[in-house]
């Protein structure tokens, strides 16, 4: 998940697995929505769902300041 750390607003998100299609949707509906990273955090998680992965995610990962550039796939 994809936070902007000035205003918690969700920016994207990508996920990878079998039951994925039905997550983004959910993603796709809060981006819309203008959910926050604290709208998430603050769901009650249905358990046992996939879904409950969304509002688990409680802390960074990494945290990215200023523009970052993709790697050169060519390079050495």
């Amino acid at each position: 998940i994809l936070v902007d750390p000035a205003t918690d607003k969700l920016l994207g998100c990508h996920l990878l697995g079998p039951d994925t299609p039905e997550l983004i949707q959910v993603m796709a509906a809060c981006m819309m929505a203008g959910a926050t990273k604290t709208n998430l955090d603050d769901t009650f998680a249905v358990h046992p769902t996939m879904a409950e992965e969304l509002v688990l995610f409680r802390k960074p990962s990494e945290i990215v300041e200023g523009e970052r550039q993709a790697p050169d796939p060519l390079a050495g």
